[in-house]
């Protein structure tokens, strides 16, 4: 396993990374953050497969509707994800800095609210809520970056949406239909056995002290549980959606 990679997934490498100040590699996570791309997932790949990128967006991850997971940078290099802050109600958000340079970005397929200058099939509500796939896709990804950062805590300061650092244009990401508490739930069983993790506190008061590198910290990640194939690995209970 390449390191910050995860095995078994799609791996579409986009070259819209990085800060001179966090360099390939080195960034420490304090936070998985989820998105709803506003459009389809082969969009986001178009954009990871530019040479050079001319889209100066990216994420960690895209998953699909129908749980195809891709992804595009290492989770210990910044993505450009959320830069823009307003109005930020995420704890660990040290002042002033870019939200980039501490999360790990995922976006998931489809609409929370109408564009408003192109085409859309639906928008997620209760009657057209994320599809089984995308849930457990999602779920799977969340589980394994924990895994891989035995800092995190599974908790609503390190499970964020992007409306924590943007609730001014962003106030609808990634929307209602986010399953954050079975994501929450999910990942609570996988932290037995983790060496000492940071208290809530604890990650505030470093998150404080200025920009986190992954060099700060001394740990080898875990790798995938191969144990587990494919979709087959899940804990959530889902109901299913009636025909």
């Amino acid at each position: 396993m390449t390191r910050g990679w995860m095995d078994g997934i799609e791996h579409i490498e986009s070259l819209a990374v990085g800060y001179s100040d966090v360099p390939a590699g080195s960034m420490l996570p304090l936070a998985v953050m989820s998105h709803i791309m506003q459009g389809y997932q082969r969009t986001m790949i178009q954009w990871a497969q530019e040479r050079p990128p001319a889209t100066q967006k990216s994420a960690h991850f895209s998953i699909g509707r129908d749980g195809r997971i891709v992804q595009h940078a290492s989770i210990f290099t910044p993505t450009w994800t959320a830069g823009r802050v307003n109005a930020p109600t995420w704890a660990l958000l040290p002042a002033g800095a870019n939200p980039n340079k501490h999360i790990v970005g995922i976006e998931h397929e489809g609409f929370s609210e109408e564009p408003s200058t192109y085409g859309h099939d639906y928008i997620y509500d209760d009657e057209h809520p994320w599809s089984d796939a995308m849930v457990l896709a999602t779920g799977a990804v969340h589980e394994w970056i924990f895994e891989q950062v035995p800092l995190l805590v599974p908790s609503e300061d390190t499970v964020i949406g992007h409306f924590m650092v943007d609730a001014s244009t962003r106030s609808n990401d990634p929307g209602d239909q986010w399953p954050r508490q079975k994501i929450i739930d999910w990942l609570a069983p996988t932290q037995t056995g983790k060496p000492e993790p940071l208290s809530t506190l604890q990650l505030i008061r470093y998150a404080l002290s200025g920009s986190a590198h992954v060099n700060d910290m001394h740990f080898t990640p875990e790798p995938y549980p191969t144990d587990r194939p494919g979709r087959e690995y899940h804990r959530l209970d889902i109901p299913r959606r009636q025909q």
